[in-house]
């Protein structure tokens, strides 16, 4: 019962995380647009690492934002890979 209950705050945590980096990367993009003031880039790398890269990498490709910054992509892609290791891993030992 108690590894049911950490399984489902860890995948609502995973699940809110990238639908923030995924609305925080959204937002970038409108403003980059209209050239206003945007987040900074370790910001958008900070909710990346924090568990929303899935979101970042998935805005990515539907905004086309940041797609060129080579930094950016593969910070997200580390990312990406670091959390797909630890959940699996997790997910697998409860």
């Amino acid at each position: 019962m108690k590894d049911l209950v950490i399984k489902d705050i860890i995948i609502n945590y995973y699940w809110i995380i990238n639908a923030a980096a995924f609305i925080l990367s959204g937002m970038d993009k409108v403003k980059a647009k209209k050239r206003k003031w945007r987040f900074k880039e370790n910001f958008l790398h900070l909710f990346s690492f924090l568990g929303g890269a899935f979101g970042m990498f998935v805005a990515m490709v539907l905004f086309r934002h940041k797609i060129n910054r080579r930094f950016f992509t593969v910070m997200t892609a580390l990312a990406f890979a670091i959390h797909g290791f630890i959940l699996a891993f997790v997910l697998l030992k409860l």
